[in-house]
């Protein structure tokens, strides 16, 4: 008889909570921020709401500075809605937030 890996269930249980909750995250446009050394960062949009996920698939922890891009992001700030951690907006970046190896996190922008 297998036993269920009961952590990895409730993870995923999450991600489809989290990608219910935000439209953005099914049908949102789409735009890479970051990808370099197994390191993975880009945003969703839709309407009113913006989330960014980044990923570290690499063996060393990650000190997050993520350009945002060419749309204002000045006055908002990040809340962690999967992961660990809490990440500020300075000068439309992304700072202050490290991820360990092999983990993510999901932030949303208001």
């Amino acid at each position: 008889m297998h036993s269920w890996d009961v952590s990895l269930r409730d993870f995923f249980k999450s991600c489809i909570a989290l990608r219910k909750a935000y439209p953005a995250l099914r049908r949102g446009e789409f735009l890479t921020l970051f990808a370099q050394d197994q390191r993975y960062a880009y945003m969703r949009r839709l309407g009113g709401e913006t989330l960014v996920v980044a990923l570290n698939n690499g063996p060393r922890t990650w000190q997050m500075d993520i350009n945002l891009g060419e749309s204002s992001f000045s006055g908002l700030q990040s809340h962690t809605l999967l992961g660990a951690g809490q990440a500020h907006i300075k000068s439309n970046r992304i700072t202050g937030m490290t991820l360990a190896p092999r983990s993510g996190v999901v932030l949303g922008m208001a």
